[in-house]
């Protein structure tokens, strides 16, 4: 049978209260393709950002596992 590994990833682009870390103020980071549409309007950080771009990663795995 085939198997499956998962890798969890920090690419420590995460702040607390909307700040930037230090080495991405002024930049934007992460895939355009995945942010929301208030990230997209360079909006401030909310929770409903995170909700939506778990929503784009499971929608790519169920579509890659259906493809398998």
């Amino acid at each position: 049978p085939r198997t499956m590994e998962l890798k969890v990833i920090d690419f420590n682009i995460a702040a607390p209260n909307g700040q930037k870390p230090p080495h991405l103020r002024g930049k934007r980071a992460g895939n355009p393709n995945y942010r929301s549409a208030n990230q997209k309007a360079n909006g401030p950080a909310e929770h409903g950002d995170d909700v939506h771009t778990i929503g784009v990663v499971l929608a790519i795995l169920r579509d890659a596992a259906n493809n398998r």
